[in-house]
């Protein structure tokens, strides 16, 4: 994703950010199939905030939960992503601390049997020659 200091200029150059939590409950929050299968739904949702956002006319940057899980098997370091538009790099991979936000904002992200997952969607309106 390229050094901390890019990171941090690329998420700054969009002047407003969604900070998105989803919940789920598992059985054992100890177990990692299990915790990582909620997953999925989480990517689904930020991935149709992204699509409201984008439909309002706004371009979009987002950072999400830990690692890409589109593909069943990478392509990359071998070949380019499959799918760059639909995989959103690690919130903390960008240097943001995840824990300091859900500290700042009040979000509980370590209680029993419940998996709290992150997304952040840095938006701006469109530039007017990037419109078709």
């Amino acid at each position: 994703v390229g050094s901390v200091d890019t990171c941090r200029e690329k998420c700054l150059s969009y002047p407003e950010a969604l900070l998105l939590t989803t919940v789920a409950e598992v059985q054992d929050v100890a177990d990692l199939d299990e915790t990582l299968a909620t997953r999925r739904e989480h990517e689904d949702i930020t991935a149709q905030v992204r699509a409201l956002l984008r439909a309002e006319g706004q371009e979009t940057f987002v950072l999400s939960s830990e690692a890409c899980a589109r593909c069943e098997k990478c392509s990359y370091p071998s070949a380019p992503c499959r799918h760059p538009g639909e995989m959103f790099p690690c919130i903390e991979g960008h240097g943001i601390l995840v824990t300091a936000l859900a500290e700042k904002f009040g979000i509980e992200f370590i209680a029993g049997n419940t998996v709290i997952w992150f997304s952040i969607l840095f938006f701006r309106p469109e530039k007017e020659d990037m419109l078709p």
